[in-house]
């Protein structure tokens, strides 16, 4: 999954592996911060969550734990990443720090 994000100031692409906490646009020269760390844990949080709810509706769909496990197994890797990776994408937050030239503290 390729994740792009943009400046707040500059509306620039930034590439998925440049947005960490503490960072620079490549563009603006401005500062920036990002909840990355948080938006990581949500993310985490949102896929386990999406393959355990996938194993309830496939023993509710199935009527039996052993049918159920086995799709289970298959296809839950497949919807944990998906959901994590949206909620990553949709959670990350860039929000100006210090204009350019300004020294940091």
């Amino acid at each position: 999954m390729n994740l792009i994000f943009h400046c707040p100031i500059c509306k620039a692409r930034l590439a998925g592996w440049v947005v960490r906490h503490d960072l620079t646009c490549h563009h603006c020269r401005w500062a920036l911060r990002s909840n990355f760390g948080m938006a990581m844990a949500r993310s985490l949080l949102a896929g386990t969550m999406a393959t355990f709810l996938l194993l309830a509706a496939l023993r509710w769909a199935l009527g039996a734990w052993l049918p159920a496990l086995d799709v289970w197994m298959h296809a839950a890797a497949g919807v944990g990443v998906l959901v994590a990776g949206i909620c990553l994408r949709w959670s990350v937050r860039l929000t100006p720090w210090r204009p350019p030239g300004t020294p940091r503290r």
